[in-house]
């Protein structure tokens, strides 16, 4: 999926203005954003994926999809096409680990039945086996790295058009960074419509 990004900007009470009103065009495939603390790296990724409040948000970030009567639907339904990682896993402490697969499944109009078929299958074609091995543990006896996992997991599992990771290597060691940043190019690539 590609974005055009015309005369963005982030303001926020006390700081400068962010970005001053760029456009910009990201085509489908892998895209990086770099910069130093601070300098509005996870404010563009929430921006381009509809996460900002408007009052702090100016500019149009066009995903294919036409303005006019109905867009807002048009645009609500496009963005149910994105996944997020944050920063910080989000998992829902209440629900295991597999549970938190299905939730978004479940949220994205799948029956719990075959969100359960997803996930069962998703974990046995997975690469990180540990995931299978952790999967009916809660949130809270996982290591910062496995939620980050599972949060990623949650993620391609939905098998969006566009993904927005926000330093997904976070908490990892060497080998499970690896592990997921194979992941992470092997969606890319598995369809060439992706960003």
């Amino acid at each position: 999926m590609s974005f055009r990004v015309e005369s963005i900007e982030a303001t926020f009470p006390g700081r400068a203005p962010l970005f001053g009103k760029a456009s910009f065009t990201i085509l489908p495939g892998i895209t990086g954003v770099t910069g130093v603390s601070g300098s509005g790296k996870t404010t563009l990724l929430r921006m381009l994926g509809g996460l900002t409040a408007s009052k702090h948000a100016r500019g149009t970030v066009r995903f294919g999809i036409e303005t006019g009567p109905g867009a807002d639907v048009r645009r609500a339904a496009v963005r149910r096409r994105f996944s997020y990682i944050f920063q910080t896993a989000a998992l829902m402490p209440q629900f295991t680990a597999r549970d938190n697969l299905k939730l978004g499944l479940i949220v994205n109009g799948q029956s719990p039945a075959a969100a359960e078929t997803r996930v069962a299958a998703f974990l046995n074609q997975s690469p990180d086996t540990a995931l299978r091995a952790r999967a009916d543990a809660y949130p809270h006896v996982l290591a910062g790295g496995e939620r980050l996992r599972f949060a990623v997991a949650q993620a391609l599992i939905r098998e969006p058009d566009a993904l927005f990771a926000d330093e997904p290597f976070n908490h990892l060691d060497d080998a499970n960074k690896r592990l997921v940043e194979t992941q992470l190019v092997d969606w890319c690539r598995a369809d060439p419509r992706r960003s």
